[in-house]
Formats: structure tokens, C-alpha cells, sequence
């Protein structure tokens, strides 16, 4: 024995006893176990057949311990899972088909589905799947195809409404729901035109209507030459304001949809099922259709003719069983005085192109086709369903009408009307491989064509006159037209083999009787300088893929709202904060901020109560107003109430904040405590983001500027952070208590142990009603340690940012308002962003400027400081000047 060794002046015995006893008791317990009992089944075989994907798949089991292992797997509570059907089955294409349309039960899915999720990321939004952004490149190469050549979107989520019945019932109850002053109302005037309105849904109190939706419009023409007693509208709103345009409709027809909308979902936000796979067939007594079908093909003669013939798919139609086709399936709502209304959902689609080169694309995708039919074409031959044109077109009249548009069309450098035309297969005319004609780098062409683009209007406009001169076709708004445009469509097999026929690769088919006629209809967009092309439902692909083959360039929902920034105007969907769907999506976007927020470690957190950011993840609408607005009522000695948000939309309003003078005339009380929209552009360096701060400066940082005029602005200095002790008190007292926790734990775990071993040693019976009482025990205690971990993730949050009842003087200088969207714009040069300020910030910035002009002897440097407004990210406390125009 070595030196160091000490040996104990005392020994425990009763403790020393007890471990011999439990090691054993172990011992023998092993050595006298039998190897086939006292395992799992999935222990009892050798470690080289042990598996993981035993869990699901029983099969990998020897079938002696398969039914051993379902009842172990049922009594712990877990669920079988059902074999699923080899990937030989699962690509079958009935099957294929099968798999396609069940999963669009719980979202809708574009017609262009497929290939956009080969190439984007994928968002679900408002009850549709819809492309996120590519994943080859960003921005940059998308705004090079809206300067360049052409940039596509598929707007299809759009949806739109038919409203038929009396024209002046109808147009008494659209205008009724308008506000005149907003310069956005129903207009019988220009019916060649795609126009736009906003639409409010009135309230039953006195207190003002609350904006229901952003909407634009078409007239259809009328063809049965009725007059006003059956006009026809199409109103297509954003999939965001759907639901609140359809309660609008309700109260102004009476249509008796709110039990619809209240408590029916179409489309759940739950997606659990979507990427289940097929349940297993089971095994019943009855029946099924196919076997029954079997039989009785069975129990037919062998030499019956019709037991060889082979039963034809269709698959084009098979893509079309979730979607309102034919019309007869569309959902129609009566109202009162004869009111039709329509829910075209799904039966129509839309890509948007954007770019100087969409009409030369466009006319290379549609290309007019003649209705005129050949002599020598046999009747016989082909489908009677393809050939709906012939009928359409028996008219000599509308055959000249549609060779007079066809030729003007052809003739034509743009479209500034609605148009519709009858076009070839876009499958028959789609190139071998894509083209992208490339842009001339000489001076001059590109002079001479960016002077041609910027004349467009005036050099096109007779033709323009040319087009709004020839009617408006019924053509496309015909539901039976459609319907029979959609159902006949030919397969692709059948035109793939008609392209294979050729001996020259490259040449156009020539056209004939059996070649499908698609109308179309062509919206341009003249205030965003873009181009729209409706397309009948099922024949969304070819058109898509004879577009981007011809040079289109594809952007998804990010690309489309960047564009929006780029195009001076904010998305759609940040322009109504006043609005519920306004409402639920600024909620949206402050949750994702805010996981992402709370992802990061807090050594990686910026702490916003140090800066003075009360709210960094939303606009804190009501209290800002009721901020500005308790200026007036501690004068007047009367407590603000802010109960809604209004947004100021009147042009009067608007024009007078925009000549930037102070003497701003409002109607009402609510006008003076509402929103104004507003641009913002950085001045010098500095960014724009989400919730960024709009602060009103004071007269010194102006004169600062007018001196130096490189000052780039004040910084923000820190404040305290009340939470951080509370912070750490909270972290401390959830640490001490899951040890607690921890340790009254181990306690009963040790005694189930000790209980358990001296039953084996001793040969004792357990004390069942003891060891329950442990085990439910333990139980509790997990339960417990499990709800202090959610509460105190709930309150870490919370102490993070804190709570806040003012935003006004929350920092050094006073927040008038806030930005909604920022981002970097190409067009600029620099960052810009869109917001909300206060209508009474407004004033009292115009009143400073005004000050300003008046003292000032140095007129440039006055108008250098004109429209300056300071703006300071959420994360920075460095203020940065920005340049604010009233829109």
C-alpha cells in the first residue's frame, strides 16, 4: 500500500450496504435473465441487424418479433405508420395527377405552379402558394430586364368578380362605397380602359367608413346590345383584400354572405396535410368502383370488341377538377334588383410584363390567327369543340371587325387601349431554344431609342385613336367562349408530334382548321408603364413558356415589390394601414421581425431601449396620433380618443401639402388626426429601412446644415435601460428555480431506483401505490419545469422591449411619423423608402420651413434645407437627413 493512501477513520455502513446491494442485485439479474425475454424487440436481434428505420418500417424485423414490436410501439402511445406506396406506384401519371390536385385542397395553386417551384422559393400567402424569389439571382438582374428588355410576372392570385345586372343599380351601389375626394371613384366614362377605385365598407355608427380594398375595373361590352339593363363589370382585387371586398359587396347588394365568411375557411392556414404522403389503401368488404368495374369487364365475352378499346385520358382536363371550370361551377350570389355576382376565382389568369421590349415580345407570343376557314377542310376531321371559331366567326361582320383589329394591331408600336384578339397556339409558334435579342451599345440608336420611348404617346397617337376607335370585342368575356377554349385544348403529345413531323427544325407550322384560336385580352398599364395579357384558364403554361422562350425574364412577389419602390410607389399591400387587411399583414411582418430578432444570442441583439426605439418591429399608429393629438387636448382640456386610423387621401389636401405650405384647410376633426403619405429620399449617406424613425429637426440642425452643409446630423445619445436589472434578476431566478426543480426531481428518481432494487434483492413484493405516487410525482415536476420554461421565454421577451404608452419623445428629437418600406433604388442613386407621418407634424414642419425662409438672407442655402426631415434606423443611433415629399 502506498504512503499517500489514507484509510477512513469510519465507514457508513448501512450506505455501504446499500450498493453492494444494487450492483448485486444487477448482477444476478443479468446472468439469471433469459436472452429472449427482458429485451425490446428491437434489441433481441444482433447489433449488425439493429436499425433505425425499424421505428418505421416493422418489415425490417425478423417475423417472430413483428408482433412484439407493434404491441411495445402501441402501448407507449405511438401510431403506425402505414407503408407508403413505392416511388414505381407514386410515378405513375394517373397517379401523378391524383397527387397533383389533392394537394391543392388546402391552398390554391397557379397554373405556372410547377415551374416556378423548380426555380423560386415558395411562399404561402392568402391562401395560395405563390413564387417568393429566384434562386439564380436577385434584384440587379431583374432590374437590368425592366431597363433593357422585359421583366414578367404571374398575377394569376388576382382575383376577379363579375357584377352583372341593371347599370344603374350598379353603378349607384359601387359609387355609393367611393369617396369623390379621393379622385379614385367608378367611372362609366372611359370604358377602354383598366381604371382603379378604393372601396370602403360603411359602418353602422356614426363614426367614418373603414377602407375595404384597392381595386381595378373593367366594362365589358355589351353584346346583346341590352342597354343598361344587363351591364357586366369585372372588378379584380389583391387575394389581401378579398375577404373585406366581399363583405363591402354584401352590405351594398345584400348578398347574405357573413355567415359564409365567419364560418367557413376554403383556405385553412394549417397546411399539416401538405406534404403527407398517400394513406394506404385498406382492406374493406365493400366494394371498390374499380373492381366492380373489373368484374364486369371480366364477366364479359373474350370476343367482345369493346373489351380491346383502350379508355382515352385526358389530363388536360384532369389538371382542371380544382378550378371553377365550366362556368357552371362558379360560385353566384343573387342580389337585390336583379344583381348577378360572379366569383371567378381561378378562371382567369394574368402575367404582368414590364419593360421597353414587352409589345415586341408580346406580339411575338400573340400572333393574330384567321377565323376564315379553308375550302378544302374536311368537317369530319377533328374535333368539333376546336373549332368554336367557326361558329363565332360565321358572322361576316364580326370577321371583318376581327381583320380590321388584326391589322391594326400588327401595324401598331403600342397599346394604350383594352384589345382583344384571337391568337394562334402559343405551342405551335414556341421557339427551339430561348432568344434574348441583344441591346445595340452605339450612341446614337440608343439615343434615337430612348427618344422614341419617351415620346411613345404623342408619336403613337393615332394609332391609339385607331384602336379605341374599333369596339371592344365580346369575344373574351363570353363564359361559354371560355369554356369551350379551355376544355378543347389539344394535348401536348399531339402538337409535340405535329413539330416533330416537320423536316426542317425551326419552321413554323403553317395554320390550320384543326389549330386551336385562344382569345386573349391586352390591358396596358399606362401609369406604371407596364403591359397586362388575360388568358382563358388551361392555357396559362403555353403562353408562359412561348414568353419566357421569346425573352422574358421572371420575377417573383419580392422582385414585384421591388419593383413597385422603383416605380415611386409603395407595394400594395403597405399602402393601407387604415384598412383590417392593412392591419393583419403590418401584424405578419412585426411576428417574422421579431423571431428573427429573438434567433439571435443576446450578446448578438441590438438593445432598442439604449437607443430609444419603443416599437422596432411595427408602427405604433394609434399612440403616435394620440401623441400629437394630446397637444390640443391639454389646451382645450379634453382627453384624445383615438379609435381608428385614417389615412388623409383627399387630392385638395394632398396638393396643398405638396406646394409645402402650413395653411392646410381640413373638413373635420378626424382629418386633423390622421396619416399623410410620404416619400423618402437618403440625402447624403445612410439607409432607409422597415419602422425607420421620421423625426422633425429643430431650427439649429437646419442652420447646421445651411453653414456646413456637410453635417451629416446629431447622434443619439444612450439612454437607460431600466429592464437590463430586471433582465438579469429574471435569468437568475429561472436558473435557481429549474435547479429546484432539477433537484426534488432526482430525489424521486433515486427512490423509485432504491425501491426497485431492494424488491429484486430482498425478493420483496413493490409497493405499487408508492412507486405511482413517485412516478406521478416526477410527472408533476416535469409539467412544472416545462410551463417555467415557457413562461419565462414570454417574459424575456417582454423585457426586452418593454412596454411603451408614447413614441412622441421617445428620443432627442420628436418622431412625426414612420417608414413602412425602404430599400436600395437603382433608379435614385440612393436609398428611398415610403411612410406615414402626422398630420399635425406635417404642420408643424411646415411651419419651421416657413420660419426658416422668412429669417434666411441666403436663398440657395434656404433651398438647400428645404424638404429636409431627419430619419434614424431602429439598430443606429446616428440621425441621417432625408429629403420628404407629400404623395
Amino acid at each position: 500500500m502506498s504512503k499517500s493512501t489514507k484509510i477512513p477513520d469510519n465507514i457508513k455502513l448501512s450506505e455501504l450496504i446499500q450498493n453492494r446491494m444494487q450492483e448485486i442485485s444487477s448482477l444476478s439479474q443479468t446472468i439469471n435473465a433469459d436472452p429472449r425475454f427482458g429485451k425490446l424487440a428491437g434489441q433481441q436481434v444482433p447489433r449488425h441487424m439493429r436499425r433505425r428505420a425499424v421505428a418505421h418500417d416493422v418489415m425490417r424485423l425478423p417475423r417472430r418479433l413483428r408482433g412484439k414490436y407493434l404491441r411495445e410501439k402501441d402501448k407507449e402511445g405511438g401510431e403506425s405508420v402505414t407503408k407508403r406506396p413505392s416511388r414505381k406506384h407514386r410515378r405513375r401519371p394517373a397517379n401523378l395527377l391524383k397527387e397533383y390536385n389533392r394537394r391543392q385542397q388546402k391552398q390554391y395553386w397557379l397554373e405556372t405552379h410547377i415551374w416556378h417551384a423548380k426555380r423560386f422559393h415558395m411562399y404561402y400567402k392568402w391562401g395560395y402558394k405563390i413564387p417568393g424569389f429566384p434562386n439564380d439571382k436577385g434584384w440587379r438582374a431583374c432590374y437590368r430586364a425592366t431597363k433593357s428588355s422585359c421583366l414578367m410576372f404571374d398575377l394569376s392570385y388576382f382575383n376577379t368578380i363579375q357584377i352583372q345586372g341593371p347599370k344603374h343599380v350598379i353603378t349607384n351601389e359601387l359609387s355609393a362605397l367611393t369617396r369623390p375626394e379621393t379622385g379614385q371613384v367608378f367611372n362609366t366614362a372611359e370604358s377602354h380602359l383598366e381604371q382603379t377605385a378604393l372601396v370602403y365598407l360603411p359602418k353602422a355608427d356614426d363614426s367614418s367608413d373603414a377602407l375595404a380594398a384597392e381595386v381595378s375595373y373593367i366594362w365589358l361590352p355589351d353584346e346583346q346590345n341590352s342597354g343598361s339593363t344587363n351591364a357586366r363589370i369585372w372588378i379584380s382585387s389583391h387575394p389581401g383584400f378579398i375577404k373585406d371586398l366581399w363583405k363591402t359587396l354584401d352590405v351594398a347588394f345584400g348578398l347574405n354572405l357573413s355567415q359564409k365568411f365567419e364560418n367557413e375557411e376554403k383556405y385553412s392556414t394549417e397546411s399539416s396535410t401538405e406534404n403527407e404522403p398517400p394513406k394506404k389503401k385498406q382492406k374493406t368488404d365493400e366494394v371498390p368502383p374499380s373492381h366492380e368495374a373489373s368484374q364486369e369487364k371480366s364477366e364479359k365475352p373474350l370476343n367482345d370488341k369493346t373489351n380491346k378499346e383502350k379508355t382515352v385520358k385526358e389530363p388536360e382536363k384532369e389538371k382542371l377538377a380544382p378550378r371553377n371550370i365550366p362556368h357552371d361551377r362558379t360560385p353566384k350570389y343573387k342580389g337585390k334588383e336583379g344583381v348577378t355576382i360572379t366569383n371567378l376565382q381561378g378562371v382567369i389568369n394574368r402575367f404582368r410584363l414590364v419593360g421597353p421590349k414587352r409589345f415586341e415580345i408580346m406580339k411575338t407570343t400573340c400572333v393574330p390567327a384567321t377565323v376564315k376557314p379553308k375550302e378544302d377542310a374536311n368537317p369530319a376531321v377533328g374535333k368539333a369543340g376546336l373549332q368554336w371559331w367557326k361558329k363565332y366567326f360565321g358572322d361576316r361582320e364580326k370577321e371583318k371587325e376581327n381583320e380590321e383589329l388584326n391589322k391594326v394591331f400588327g401595324e401598331s408600336k403600342s397599346v394604350d387601349s383594352l384589345t382583344c384578339l384571337t391568337v394562334r397556339d402559343p405551342r405551335i409558334l414556341l421557339p427551339i431554344k430561348k432568344y434574348v435579342k441583344p441591346v445595340e451599345n452605339k450612341d446614337t440608336k440608343s439615343s434615337e431609342k430612348s427618344k422614341i420611348a419617351k415620346s411613345t404617346y404623342s408619336v403613337n397617337k393615332s394609332e391609339s385613336s385607331a384602336l379605341q376607335r374599333t369596339k371592344l370585342s365580346p369575344l373574351f368575356f363570353d363564359s361559354k367562349i371560355r369554356d369551350s377554349v379551355t376544355l378543347s385544348k389539344a394535348t401536348n403529345c399531339v402538337i409535340n408530334k405535329r413539330r416533330g413531323n416537320l423536316g426542317i427544325s425551326g419552321v413554323t407550322i403553317p395554320i390550320d382548321d384543326l389549330e386551336s384560336r385562344v382569345p386573349v385580352l391586352l390591358s396596358p398599364q399606362n401609369h406604371i408603364d407596364s403591359l397586362d395579357i388575360l388568358i382563358p384558364a388551361g392555357w396559362a403554361m403555353p403562353f408562359w413558356m412561348c414568353l419566357v422562350y421569346n425573352g422574358c425574364r421572371v420575377g417573383g412577389e419580392k422582385e414585384f415589390d421591388h419593383l413597385q419602390l422603383e416605380q415611386s410607389r409603395p407595394p400594395l399591400m403597405y399602402r393601407f394601414p387604415d384598412s383590417l387587411s392593412g392591419e393583419i399583414e403590418a401584424e405578419t411582418r412585426k411576428e417574422d421581425l421579431q423571431k428573427d430578432y429573438f434567433d439571435h444570442p443576446p450578446l448578438h441583439r441590438c438593445s432598442y431601449p439604449i437607443l430609444g426605439i419603443a416599437s422596432p418591429f411595427t408602427a405604433p399608429w394609434k399612440i403616435l396620433i394620440k401623441d400629437w393629438a394630446a397637444e390640443d387636448a391639454f389646451i382645450n382640456k379634453t382627453k384624445p380618443e383615438i379609435t381608428s386610423i385614417q389615412v388623409m387621401r383627399d387630392t385638395r389636401v394632398i396638393s396643398s401639402l405638396q406646394q409645402l405650405t402650413s395653411n392646410i384647410k381640413v373638413i373635420s376633426s378626424a382629418d386633423e388626426n390622421c396619416l399623410v403619405p410620404v416619400k423618402l429620399k437618403i440625402a447624403c449617406r445612410g439607409r432607409l429601412g422597415a419602422n425607420s424613425l421620421i423625426c422633425l429637426p429643430s431650427r439649429a440642425d437646419l442652420e447646421e446644415v445651411m453653414e456646413s452643409g456637410l453635417w451629416e446630423g446629431p447622434v443619439e445619445t444612450n439612454q437607460q435601460d431600466d429592464m437590463e436589472k430586471q433582465r438579469k434578476e429574471t435569468i437568475e431566478t429561472h436558473k435557481a428555480q429549474k435547479k429546484r426543480l432539477k433537484r426534488k426531481w432526482k430525489k424521486l428518481k433515486d427512490k423509485q431506483t432504491l425501491m426497485k432494487c431492494q424488491s429484486t434483492a430482498l425478493g420483496k413484493e413493490l409497493d405499487t401505490e408508492k412507486l405511482n405516487y413517485l412516478a406521478t410525482g416526477m410527472a408533476t415536476l416535469k409539467q412544472m419545469r416545462n410551463t417555467e420554461n415557457a413562461a419565462f421565454a414570454g417574459k424575456s421577451e417582454d423585457l426586452w422591449i418593454g412596454e411603451f404608452n408614447t413614441v412622441r419623445n421617445s428620443c432627442k428629437r420628436e418622431v412625426m411619423g414612420y417608414v413602412i418600406i425602404g430599400d436600395m433604388s437603382y433608379t435614385e442613386g440612393c436609398y428611398v423608402g415610403h411612410g406615414f407621418v402626422t398630420m399635425k407634424g406635417a404642420r408643424s414642419w411646415l411651419q419651421l420651413l416657413g420660419s426658416l425662409d422668412t429669417d434666411s438672407c441666403n436663398s440657395s442655402a434656404s433651398n438647400q434645407a428645404r424638404n429636409l426631415v431627419l430619419t434614424r434606423e431602429t439598430s443606429s443611433p446616428q440621425y441621417r437627413f432625408s429629403y420628404l415629399e407629400f404623395v
